[in-house]
């Protein structure tokens, strides 16, 4: 089975789409691999939203509330706590998946703990591929380029995850702060070893929304701050990592003051500027 688990945030309006977006992933999964299952688990971060149990005979849809706005990494876990499936996808409420999304990246995860498939930023009016050129897939399953250069994962709504490979520390360590909960557990996976594939189909589209957590610079440098500070509780993640990952915090920082401060930032930390430089030439996202 596969769980597919979406945080709902004044998202309401977003349930009837989800819900045939990914009844026709699972009809499509069916007709290639019959006994497969899939269910959908949403959870309603904003109790504040009364939120319509839309039902479909054909598939299992459960609905989770919380009592109080949790933040997005918790609404995460409470799906993951509820669902039954081997497989976890987590979509974002605004994400949009080609309906053989699910069984493209079945077929390419083998024995590999997550499978990472391309895709693109949807801006509305036109479309940014997050991942230009077919050489870079290598480059998403080395751990240097997490800490020296930034999350290369766009979205955890590309990725297929086994469940008994997700980390309990991911579990037990709630970020307060919504934006960097997907990087915390990528950085946590790659030093358990866990193995990450990728599936260069282009099946799976983000819609950029001025309400996107990631759109919102602030909130994403107080969620990398965070981040760091739960890292240091880990004895398994190096010293060496969390001081790479502070300074590249205070370079992104610099960014807000002057571009000679920047400048210095950058000279000072060659192998970030390296990183972030090849980041760049790699045409990411």
């Amino acid at each position: 089975m596969i769980s597919v688990i979406v945080p709902l945030y004044k998202g309401g309006k977003y349930i009837p789409s989800i819900i045939e977006n990914v009844y026709q992933m699972m009809k499509y999964l069916k007709s290639k691999k019959p006994t497969e299952e899939v269910e959908l688990i949403f959870v309603n971060d904003y109790p504040e939203e009364v939120i319509d149990k839309i039902t479909k005979k054909e598939m299992k849809i459960t609905f989770l509330f919380h009592a109080a706005n949790s933040g997005i990494h918790q609404a995460r876990i409470s799906g993951l706590e509820a669902a039954k499936g081997e497989y976890v996808l987590f979509l974002d409420q605004d994400d949009y998946v080609e309906e053989d999304f699910l069984y493209s990246q079945l077929e390419a995860i083998k024995n590999s703990d997550v499978v990472v498939s391309n895709g693109f930023r949807d801006f509305g009016n036109y479309k940014k591929k997050l991942y230009k050129y077919s050489f870079t897939r290598k480059l998403i399953s080395i751990p240097f380029f997490y800490i020296y250069g930034t999350d290369m994962i766009f979205s955890p709504g590309q990725c297929l995850i086994k469940s008994n490979s997700i980390p309990v520390d991911w579990k037990n360590h709630v970020m307060k702060t919504s934006g960097c909960d997907d990087y915390f557990l990528w950085i946590l996976m790659l030093n358990c070893n866990c193995q990450i594939t990728t599936n260069f189909t282009a099946n799976y589209y983000h819609r950029e929304t001025q309400k996107n957590y990631s759109n919102s610079r602030d909130r994403m440098l107080a969620s990398l701050e965070e981040m760091i500070e739960i890292l240091r509780h880990f004895s398994y993640i190096e010293e060496r990592s969390i001081n790479i990952l502070h300074k590249r915090l205070e370079i992104k920082k610099a960014q807000d003051k002057s571009r000679k401060e920047l400048i210095k930032k950058l000279l000072q930390n060659p192998a970030i500027c390296a990183a972030a430089l090849l980041y760049k030439l790699c045409g990411y996202y």
